[in-house]
């Protein structure tokens, strides 16, 4: 779901340019980009077979 409301978000942002030079639009759409990076790796061990996955955190 969050996959075509994020395709929505910048299809409506492609076809108005206008709005997508608006003030704060670059940094929502580098929010979503972030939340869908989030979602997706949290699904990613969520449906993994492997009970000993882990996240190497890096500064």
């Amino acid at each position: 779901m969050l996959h075509s409301v994020f395709a929505a978000a910048l299809s409506f942002l492609e076809s108005h340019p206008n709005v997508k030079r608006s003030q704060g639009i670059p940094e929502y759409v580098q929010g979503m980009f972030a939340a869908n990076h989030a979602i997706n790796a949290r699904a990613f061990f969520v449906n993994s077979s492997r009970s000993d996955l882990s996240i190497e955190e890096r500064a």
